[in-house]
Formats: C-alpha cells, sequence, structure tokens
C-alpha cells in the first residue's frame, strides 16, 4: 500500500526521469542537427560575402535593412519573389492577404490559447538577430558575436 513517502518519492523520480529525459532528447537533437545547421550557416555568410563582392555599389548597411524587410514581408505572408512591377499585381497581392471572417475565427482561438503564448519567428541559428530599439522604433541587425 502507498503512503505520502512512497507517493512523493515516485512523483519526484518520475519528475527526475523526465527533466533527464527531456535533457537527452535535446542532446541528441542538437548533435544529430548540429552539422546541418552550421553547413547552412556557413552557406549563407558564403553567398552574403559573394553578393556584396559581386555588387560593392550596395552598402552592408542598405543590405542588411533590405533583407530585414523581406524577412518582415516573408513574415506575413508576402513572397518576396513575386515581382510587383504593376499596380494590378500589387491589387491582386492585396487580395490574396487579405483577412477574412474564417481566418479570423481561425485565428482567434490560437490566440488566446497557450500555444501562442510567447512564440517567436526566429530560427534557431540564425546568424543575424534582429533588435529592436523600443526608444526611436528602428531595427539593426547584429551578429551573434557582436550582442550589445
Amino acid at each position: 500500500m502507498l503512503n505520502r513517502y512512497t507517493t512523493k518519492l515516485n512523483l519526484f523520480l518520475f519528475t527526475l526521469l523526465f527533466i533527464l529525459y527531456l535533457c537527452f532528447g535535446a542532446y541528441v537533437f542538437s548533435f544529430v542537427e548540429q552539422p546541418t545547421e552550421q553547413m547552412v550557416i556557413n552557406e549563407m555568410a558564403k553567398t552574403r560575402k559573394d553578393f556584396l563582392g559581386k555588387y560593392p555599389c550596395v552598402q552592408e548597411d542598405d543590405f542588411e535593412s533590405f533583407i530585414v524587410t523581406l524577412l518582415d514581408a516573408n513574415k506575413h505572408g508576402v513572397d518576396a519573389r513575386t515581382n510587383f512591377t504593376t499596380e494590378q499585381e500589387v491589387e491582386n497581392e492585396q487580395e490574396r492577404l487579405s483577412t477574412s471572417e474564417k481566418s479570423g475565427l481561425l485565428w482567434l482561438p490560437r490566440s488566446v490559447s497557450i500555444h501562442s503564448y510567447g512564440s517567436r519567428n526566429v530560427p534557431v541559428g540564425q546568424p543575424y538577430r534582429r533588435q529592436i530599439n523600443e526608444t526611436d522604433n528602428t531595427a539593426t541587425m547584429t551578429t551573434e558575436t557582436s550582442k550589445s
């Protein structure tokens, strides 16, 4: 028969084993994904360096600002590969992205659920991080090595 002591001990052991299981799973996951992540980081840095070398007229700050704009557009569902050369194409894209009542009904439960609380859309291992300056509402890109 279980008494309070054995119940608390079982709960403690289960919690400890669960935490160890999570830590071990996180270690295995990071060990398996690390080579691929490092390859993508290196490829992105090389592509960025090649682009800035090929087009020396593009300033590094302007390029980073352009990347921030593209990432913001992508976050809102706008495909950056779309060529908006005419007003009709811009209007078609606005109609495609307009919010309807149906999408609102799908969004509302998610927004109040625990699943969306505190979620961030920052990919793990991304070498550039966007930092928001609250005083003047500006966004800057920094590398992981130059955190301020």
